[in-house]
């Protein structure tokens, strides 16, 4: 090198010998390198045993890019293989969260000068290893751990699998995007073939299979995101073993002794091995993970507990149990992140890996990668897309019609060229949050549930009856034997009738033409009482139609579907026809009495009830004799328990779809909970509403109705936020899309806190924190138990289904 050509350094690359399209870039005293003059500005950003990275600007597209000059590519085979997987893999790439290739060149134009090798890249701001050291939020943390999952999931849809991840392999911008680079270590898997290569994977982030020499696949890859993503929430290294042996101790420390299972994978002189180590108990994950780790606030505890349940899934130890990549992105944790283009996309061309052919020498890698470098060089641009020119195409302009952007006459306006492709726009995922969260915040500010009180009841109701032909027709019943009959659109009494001596036992409504209902008291009455439409103008009578006098208390009255026949339970259970003095059957159950009967909405002949000796029975009316009864025993697996209420709930009535129920409870509220969720969705309270004994949810789906100890029987919507009344179509399509994004980003931190926050009365929140003090109370005295008693210990873990 001509030495007057070097110019004074000041501690940055300098350029010299600016000849023949390339240049030589002195970096430090021991490196210099030859690049094309389009690059220039160069910091070198660290180097390695694969080679050395720097930063150059790009004056064809005037950005900053990254170029990986490959230390010694052709000092052996094993170089030259890594290099040609590097370089094949990243061009065959096309991910947003793997690293793209901008440019490949080689300064040496003949093959036998041919001795190194040039990647141009993306620039990122950072790797991970800088990211682990910062205290990160749980939505940057599942972005980044759903980031990691996509590109994977991308790489193994075509079969190749990375065998090198950790965190210096992996870089990110200011934006949180993240890349997955350096594929040297990549390979090909196909259905039938299994690697078997043990020196793969930098040691902290190396699968127990991988350790222990038992052939892996594609779940490798599983095992090193899971040590990334435990090292992204402790802040350093989970398993930092020293050498194979205390890596091994270091795994079971932390996950305890592997099962019979996974031992069966091992050849005999490991399994040996592994049999003489201490037994190590497995530890639970929350001990693992504890919640001193994550943020202090509820809802984080929420995707604490979703974070450690994806991470059990993939710190384990045998591999055929281990979650694949693909279950891993449709967990709640990183769920709220999940876009069909990033995951469900087209994979990559197929890869052929090398070490599928036969053994090649040094210099047949060195001519196969000088081919694939120059192939590259001939069909790319300067931008680094491929060219694939069609013969006689004619070009955009020729093939334009005029009338697609010109104006007819001058007074017309100007057509707006609009895009309504949704995925062309780079910021959908932070507009379409930021819509999510402003819907949240306004379905809080729109959420006014009450909408009337009806009073005039001398008593508490204690039964509420819905009309099953006219949705605006209830009726009330209360502990004074008073009956009201009540008109939800109007919002007043249409009758009131002094029905019994005592308490109202039992309401019913005739279902097949809804002209009359049927009471029962504790008076030992049976009445029937005329209901006529409010339109027809026949007046409302105070006197029943007809009046039966019974021998026992009856406890309830049900009608049977599409018949004027009905159903009565005390003393066994009774049919009557309408206006018969006596019970056309009667059914003996024995000396218990019957508490409760309802006849199948369905079947118009069957009917079933409970009784105080804690069975329940289903009878057919056609026949003289119950067709099955049934005692039931303290069952301790419940299939899902409902929390929220802090006393006793009192009455419970299902939505007409089935899929959400309403409860009443004495702790002075109604709660609306999700059929299949724990945790109920909405709770309506007010300052007058005192014990609510029974509640009912309309026949439209739209309302709840609760009837309380404070004589009051109160209106609310089902939906608290809903507009009631005509929308017109542009407000109709505005309240649907804010509902699909209030699903779609439901499971965000920021939106959960705001769609699940309630304020409840002080009486409430009181008892539930007392409830929740006892509850931890109890687990502590577990745990404690477990730790000092070897009884305890071995004594299984029960969830609260099962416990309750």
């Amino acid at each position: 090198m001509d030495s007057q050509n070097i110019r004074e350094n000041s501690g940055r690359p300098f350029l010299v010998n600016d000849t023949d399209g390339y240049h030589d870039v002195i970096l430090n005293e021991k490196t210099i390198i030859r690049v094309l003059k389009r690059y220039t500005d160069f910091y070198l950003i660290g180097s390695g045993a694969q080679g050395v990275v720097m930063s150059a600007l790009d004056l064809v597209t005037n950005e900053r890019v990254a170029i990986k000059k490959l230390t010694r590519p052709f000092s052996n085979p094993t170089h030259a293989k890594r290099a040609y997987r590097e370089f094949e893999i990243m061009n065959l790439m096309d991910h947003p969260n793997i690293i793209r290739l901008l440019n490949a060149f080689t300064p040496q134009n003949s093959l036998d000068e041919f001795d190194d090798l040039y990647l141009v890249m993306e620039l990122m701001n950072a790797s991970l290893c800088q990211v682990t050291a910062m205290d990160l939020d749980h939505e940057r943390l599942s972005f980044l751990l759903y980031q990691m999952l996509c590109g994977v999931n991308y790489m193994h849809k075509a079969s190749i699998v990375h065998r090198d991840l950790k965190p210096s392999n992996i870089v990110v911008n200011y934006q949180c995007r993240l890349k997955i680079l350096d594929f040297g270590l990549a390979r090909n898997v196909e259905d039938e073939n299994i690697l078997k290569t043990p020196y793969v994977v930098t040691r902290y982030y190396r699968a127990p299979e991988v350790i222990l020499g038992v052939p892996y696949k594609e779940n490798v890859d599983v095992w090193a995101i899971g040590c990334i993503f435990a090292e992204l929430l402790t802040r350093k290294v989970f398993f930092p073993g020293t050498d194979y042996i205390d890596q091994w101790t270091k795994i079971v420390d932390g996950l305890g002794t592997p099962d019979s299972d996974f031992t069966k994978l091992l050849t005999p002189e490991v399994r040996n091995y592994i049999g003489k180590l201490p037994y190590v108990a497995t530890r639970d994950w929350k001990e693992i993970f504890p919640d001193s780790i994550f943020p202090k606030n509820i809802n984080d505890r929420l995707n604490a507990e979703n974070a450690r349940d994806l991470i059990s899934r993939m710190l384990v130890l045998n591999p055929f149990q281990r979650i694949t990549v693909s279950d891993a992105l449709k967990f709640p944790y990183v769920s709220l992140w999940y876009d069909e283009n990033e995951v469900d996309g087209p994979p990559p061309p197929p890869y052929i890996d090398p070490d599928h052919s036969p053994d090649l020498s040094l210099e047949q890698w060195r001519e196969l990668l000088f081919k694939q470098i120059k192939d590259y060089e001939n069909t790319h641009d300067i931008f680094g897309i491929q060219s694939n020119p069609v013969p006689n195409e004619m070009s955009e302009d020729e093939n334009s019609n005029p009338d697609d952007y010109q104006r007819e006459t001058k007074n017309d306006i100007f057509k707006a060229s609009r895009s309504y492709i949704v995925n062309q726009d780079p910021f959908r995922h932070q507009v379409e949050y930021t819509r999510a969260l402003n819907a949240a915040k306004l379905e809080r500010v729109f959420a006014k549930p009450f909408l009337a009180s009806f009073d005039g009841h001398n008593e508490a109701v204690n039964l509420l009856e819905k009309h099953p032909l006219r949705l605006s027709t209830v009726l009330s019943g209360a502990r004074d034997g008073q009956v009201k009959v009540w008109h939800l659109v109007t919002k007043k009494c249409v009758q009131t009738v002094q029905a019994h001596n005592g308490p109202v036992n039992g309401i019913s409504i005739d279902g097949q033409i809804g002209d009359n209902f049927v009471t029962v008291g504790q008076d030992s009455q049976l009445k029937i009482w005329a209901l006529p439409l409010e339109s027809s103008g026949v007046p409302f009578s105070e006197e029943p139609c007809h009046s039966i006098p019974l021998n026992y208390v009856p406890h309830s009255v049900s009608h049977i579907v599409n018949s004027s026949n009905f159903a009565t339970c005390g003393n066994g259970i009774s049919i009557w026809k309408l206006f018969r003095e006596s019970p056309i059957r009667h059914y003996d159950l024995g000396p218990n009495t019957v508490n409760f009967l309802r006849c199948n909405p369905i079947e118009d002949s069957i009917i079933a009830g409970c009784s105080s000796d804690r069975s329940i029975f289903l009878l057919d009316s056609r026949q003289r004799t119950p067709l099955t009864k049934v005692v039931l025993k303290l069952r301790k697996k419940a299939r899902i328990v409902h929390e929220g209420h802090t006393s006793a709930v009192m009455d419970v009535d299902y939505s007409p779809s089935g899929q959400e129920f309403v409860s009443a409870s004495y702790d002075r509220s109604i709660r609306i909970f999700p059929a299949e969720q724990w945790r109920s969705r909405e709770v309506y309270h007010t300052p007058r509403m005192q014990y609510v004994l029974s509640v009912l949810w309309s026949l439209d789906n739209k309302y709840v109705l609760s009837g309380s100890d404070d004589m009051n029987v109160r209106l609310w919507k089902a939906n608290a936020a809903e507009k009631l009344g005509p929308l017109v179509p542009r407000e109709k399509a505005a309240l649907e899309y804010n509902q699909r994004l209030r699903e779609t980003y439901q499971n965000h931190p920021e939106v959960r806190r705001i769609v699940k926050h309630r304020h409840v009365p002080k009486a409430i929140y009181s008892a539930a924190r007392e409830h929740r003090i006892i509850h931890e109370s109890r687990r502590r005295k577990d745990k404690n138990r477990r730790m000092n008693s070897k009884i305890a210990a071995s004594e299984p873990q029960l969830p609260e289904t099962v416990k309750t």
